[in-house]
């Protein structure tokens, strides 16, 4: 999705889910990328 690659989408929703669990919660690109997606109206869900 734009510069970003996630895992799964659903359009319909605005969700993104990601399936690397926390892995790599609060790192700096995924810091960026959270609030991109938030930008464009998504929200995500970690599992």
């Amino acid at each position: 999705m734009g510069p970003y690659g996630v895992d799964f989408v659903h359009f319909g929703a605005r969700l993104v889910v990601e399936t690397d669990g926390g892995q790599h919660h609060q790192s700096p690109g995924d810091e960026r990328r959270e609030v991109w997606l938030k930008s464009q109206g998504f929200r995500g869900m970690r599992c």
